[in-house]
């Protein structure tokens, strides 16, 4: 069908300028291995959609809290933001999951306002205040790794320095003559690197549970290189096309890489993956897409796009 794009309701795209750019700045893809002082470094998959003008100043949160005449109890309320859509989008969550959350917690009503303000009344106020900007600090400086990823990487970015460091002993013993120290040295360096790209298998799995664990109808590639994200992709898309079809549509999120560096890899090599397998998608947005799992007609799949998108806007 091509990539067609599958448009949001006007109050759920609400984007405001004002708010500031919600994402680190990632490396671009790796070859054989991340080394300070390399050009190319991994690229990450990136969240949403922010626009090239967005002022780099963030909005700060305001918070107005007033006595309601009403209320015996001393429920107050409180006016957040406001933020920018991709913001808004996490504090919403899919299918309106999180904002629920913070509802059923704290007993308050939240309202997410078309200029991208959040309102907040009752009792528990300040408990759903400080859920929310937990969510916003989240959405603006992401944990896309997750502690054991995070820990993985680092093992491995150690293990390939090691092995850099050794490599440059390697050519030396050669010349000087020690043949025999110079084939040990670099037998050591070559087990050092295998050994550094198993850690980095290790952490990509580890990275992948923490962005995917919720939805296996959601696939987010935040904090995986081009070439883990593509090979974990195809794994879990032949493990749910062996359960059967059942008319599923599946979000795969590779980002939309407006903060790599050069030129994005992670989305067009998905993009030419969904292609390759045949698979009929469109966008939802400018970092993800619905893809047409089991082959449901095109009239029936679009229908199922709106109603996913109704499902978000629709709290």
């Amino acid at each position: 069908m091509g990539n067609a794009f599958c448009k949001k309701p006007a109050a759920q795209a609400a984007v405001v300028e004002d708010e500031a750019k919600v994402e680190k700045e990632e490396p671009s893809e790796l070859e054989d291995k991340p080394v300070a002082g390399e050009e190319s470094a991994p690229e990450l998959g990136e969240t949403g959609e922010t626009g090239e003008d967005t002022p780099k100043e963030a909005v700060a949160t305001e918070v107005k809290s007033e006595q309601k005449e009403a209320s015996v109890s001393g429920a107050t309320s409180a006016s957040m933001g406001p933020y920018e859509g991709m913001i808004i989008s996490h504090i919403l969550g899919p299918n309106g999951k999180t904002l629920n959350k913070i509802k059923e917690d704290t007993d308050c009503e939240v309202e997410v306002n078309e200029d991208g303000s959040v309102s907040v009344s009752g009792d528990n106020t300040p408990k759903a205040v400080e859920m929310i900007e937990k969510i916003v600090e989240n959405a603006k400086n992401p944990d896309y790794e997750g502690a054991e990823g995070k820990r993985l990487r680092a093992e491995a970015q150690a293990l390939y320095a090691e092995r850099d460091e050794l490599s440059g002993k390697v050519q030396p013993l050669f010349d000087s003559g020690d043949k025999g120290k110079g084939h040990e040295m670099l037998k050591k360096v070559k087990e050092l690197l295998t050994q550094a790209k198993a850690k980095d298998k290790e952490a990509a799995r580890a990275i992948w549970e923490n962005r995917n664990h919720e939805s296996e109808l959601k696939m987010d590639f935040h904090g995986l290189r081009v070439d883990e994200a593509l090979e974990l992709f195809e794994e879990h898309l032949s493990a749910l096309q062996a359960k059967g079809k059942s008319e599923r549509v599946l979000e795969v999120i590779p980002g939309a890489g407006h903060h790599s560096k050069g030129d994005a890899k992670l989305k067009p090599a998905t993009i030419k993956k969904l292609k390759e397998l045949k698979l009929e998608f469109v966008e939802h947005n400018a970092g993800s897409m619905y893809v047409n799992l089991d082959g449901v007609s095109e009239a029936d799949f679009q229908a199922k796009c709106k109603e996913l998108n109704n499902s978000e806007s629709a709290i």
